[in-house]
């Protein structure tokens, strides 16, 4: 059901440089304030839309990143798209923000 396609080919962010409108991987960039929050909208063909967003708080020292993923399913087939592949998306979510803590020591 889901395609790997992104409806936009040509990635267009700069880390440095992120901004609405911007395209990571099959991800467009919402809503974007440095530092504590990114909110992604996925550009892949699937029975709803679905958003991730990363939440930054704390401090230099001690920072916590909250992830969280909303599927906005398109009636029952999108409920049985989310829920049939619930758990691969607990483990594909887990291990991006895993990668990200690795990324960040």
């Amino acid at each position: 059901m889901a395609s790997a396609a992104a409806t936009s080919s040509q990635p267009t962010w700069d880390p440095n440089t992120l901004r609405f409108g911007d395209t990571i991987d099959f991800w467009r960039v919402e809503r974007f304030e440095p530092g504590l929050r990114l909110l992604l909208r996925a550009e892949v063909k699937l029975p709803g839309r679905l958003w991730l967003q990363f939440e930054v708080k704390g401090d230099p020292g001690a920072v916590q990143v909250r992830q969280t993923t909303v599927f906005d399913p398109a009636g029952y087939v999108g409920l049985l798209y989310w829920y049939l592949l619930f758990g691969l998306h607990q483990r594909v979510f887990g291990a991006m923000l895993r990668g990200l803590h690795r990324a960040a020591l």
